[in-house]
């Protein structure tokens, strides 16, 4: 017990009670100088203390999954195959459905069949367009050409000859015939030229016929080439040089070129251009002419999209037959379940088969007010709890926040996007809270937020006394650590107090030496059933304004006096403001300090206390900051 009285809670008690002692003193001085001055404004006051300010933005809202997604079916026919149930793990890519594919596979044929009728056509169709570009079908002098641009053209449109090379039929004896081989010499007696040319031999005939005397006779090919100065007709001789010696032929026979060539309109049309005129020389591939024909050239192009539209149909036939096998497009949890295996469905957007969502993460919406949502950005963090879960908070950041709002009221919302890392045990549909610190400052010198006025563009507090000695008071809100040396965990000494003192935890009810009752709450600003010390003057009237001795304040064994000293006047101070919640303003300039009583107006101040707290009351004697002295650890 000896401990206790020497410990830093109980001197920390005893600084609340003069607290409570200043506050008396002040609300009595209020209420004479209102007595005094019937035509003056109500006033009431605070005293200036530090202390911690939270700006928050709070809301609430439904949690959902961060991902959700509806498997619906594209296609018609019965599931034969799904093995996952409500509540299980699926893996993105997972197989959920697979359905019959016997129409998929008969569309599939059916379409490959019309790709490749379709490419039938298109060849024939390019074959016609070909067509209509007459070229030489061998090499040679054209002949015979008869083409005008315009004309129509069918048929033959010019002949080729090729005078590169003679050629005759000799007439050879039938037992001479085992002695030539293709490609022997051959010279060739020209009598009208009185000269001889060298040939060869180009193909032999496998039969033999009477002759001009009655012998039998072989016909062999010779082949010229032509020098350029023989004629077509012109009466040869020949003699065969072979391996088995030299020959003559039976008979003789006349120089000619080889066939002429045609070159053919294979596909009517009009003559759109000339290449060639009659004594040119061609060779084989050489466009002659080009014509022209709307009607082939139109069903190429019909033929090209019809095989387009083919490969297209084929294409999406075969993208079709993939909707036949359904996979999960995220890692989640199965939370709905509505058809299995053996069951036909009809493909449309009113089918769910299955409700697939990612519960790793959750998300909410909350509505943000017009004059808070300029205070949140995207990343801020967010403090969450669950009507559901008791005593577990959770943490989540803001996602988006939206630049579209809704009015409601006269009053603009806007929607505000959160999303939970770890949910834990939340589950998709529960309720919860969020808040969302916005500005705080820590230990700063406060007053209630009525105390600041603001005139011709700059605010102002009014100071009308101070109270001495307060500097060194701890920060409201703070809570007091206790040395668990000096006090036993758990329970508050219950032992013998000092006389007029009443045990902590027992708090009484009747006088108490020198101050009130523990845990009553007077309503007059002075305690009702003990009689107040001396020093603060029983009647309202009695208060002298050049100070008044409060008690003291003990500091490392030394007792420092704590005087409230009420100006004539008040004093109005220019200062600048921080942080504000919906009680406390942060003073950051101006010549406020500390132990200041100010004048507080407004019927939502806190006012007449210490930094806002009722002067004549107030605070529980029995603890700091909120709570029990005899229950705090």
């Amino acid at each position: 017990m000896k401990n206790f009285f020497k410990s830093k809670w109980f001197k920390r008690g005893i600084i609340i009670l003069l607290i409570i002692a200043i506050g008396a003193g002040v609300f009595a001085f209020a209420r004479s100088r209102k007595s005094t001055e019937t035509d003056a404004k109500e006033m009431e006051t605070a005293i200036v203390t530090r202390r911690s300010i939270t700006n928050t933005v709070t809301g609430s809202g439904t949690v959902e999954a961060y991902e959700t997604y509806n498997i619906v079916p594209t296609v018609t026919g019965e599931i034969v195959f799904c093995d996952t149930e409500e509540g299980q793990w699926v893996e993105e890519d997972q197989v959920l459905y697979k359905f019959d594919t016997e129409k998929s596979d008969n569309a599939i044929s059916k379409a490959q069949n019309s790709v490749e009728n379709a490419s039938l056509s298109l060849e024939t169709a390019q074959e016609n367009v070909e067509k209509l570009t007459i070229v030489a079908p061998a090499q040679g002098v054209v002949s015979n050409l008869s083409l005008t641009i315009g004309d129509k053209a069918s048929g033959s449109v010019c002949t080729l000859t090729d005078n590169t090379y003679m050629i005759t039929e000799i007439k050879v004896a039938a037992s001479d015939v085992g002695k030539i081989a293709a490609g022997d010499k051959v010279i060739l007696g020209l009598e009208k030229y009185m000269t001889t040319v060298e040939a060869r031999v180009d193909r032999i005939s496998s039969a033999a016929v009477a002759g001009e005397n009655g012998s039998l006779v072989t016909a062999v090919d010779v082949i010229l080439e032509n020098p350029g100065s023989i004629a077509e007709g012109t009466y040869c001789s020949a003699t065969f040089c072979t391996a088995s010696g030299e020959f003559d032929g039976a008979e003789a026979s006349t120089l000619k070129y080889p066939d002429s060539a045609k070159a053919n309109a294979e596909q009517s049309g009009t003559v759109k251009s000339i290449n060639v005129k009659n004594g040119d020389w061609v060779d084989k591939g050489d466009v002659i002419a080009v014509l022209e024909n709307s009607q082939v050239t139109n069903q190429l192009k019909t033929a090209r999209m019809n095989y387009s539209d083919a490969v297209s149909n084929l294409a999406d036939t075969k993208k079709e037959a993939e909707n036949y096998v359904l996979t999960a497009p995220i890692a989640g949890k199965v939370l709905q379940k509505n058809y299995k295996k053996g069951d036909t469905v009809a493909g449309n957007n009113s089918t769910t088969l299955m409700v697939l969502a990612d519960t790793t993460k959750m998300k909410f919406t909350i509505n943000v007010d017009e004059l808070d949502v300029a205070k949140i950005t995207v990343g801020q963090e967010v403090i969450i709890e669950a009507d559901a879960i008791e005593g577990e908070t959770f943490i989540g950041k803001i996602e988006t926040v939206s630049m579209l709002g809704t009015s409601s009221s006269g009053v603009t919302y806007y929607p505000v996007n959160v999303v939970i890392e770890e949910p834990g045990d939340l589950i998709p549909g529960m309720n919860v809270s969020a808040e969302i610190v916005v500005e705080s400052a820590e230990n700063v010198i406060a007053v209630p937020s009525g105390a600041v006025t603001f005139y011709d563009g700059a605010y102002y507090v009014n100071v009308v006394g101070e109270v001495e000695g307060m500097e060194d008071m701890p920060s409201m809100g703070e809570r007091p650590q206790f040395d668990r040396g000096e006090m036993p965990e758990g329970e508050m000494p219950t032992g013998d107090m000092p006389e007029g003192r009443a045990p902590m935890g027992e708090m009484p009810t009747g006088d108490a030496e020198g101050g009130m009752p523990m845990g009553e709450r007077p309503t007059g600003g002075m305690p009702q059933n003990s009689e107040a010390p001396a020093n603060f003057g029983a009647e309202r009237g009695e208060m002298p304004r050049d100070g008044m001795p409060m008690g003291g304040n003990r500091n490392n064994g030394e007792r420092t006096e704590m005087k409230q000293n009420m100006y004539s006047e008040s004093i109005r101070v220019q200062v600048t403001t921080g942080v504000s919640d919906d009680d406390y303003t942060e003073i950051v300039t101006g010549d406020i300090k500390v132990g200041m009583i100010v004048e507080v107006t407004g019927s939502e101040s806190q006012s007449s206390g210490w930094g806002g707290m009722p002067m004549g009351g107030g605070m529980p004697m029995g603890g700091m900051g909120g709570r029990p002295m005899g229950g705090m650890r």
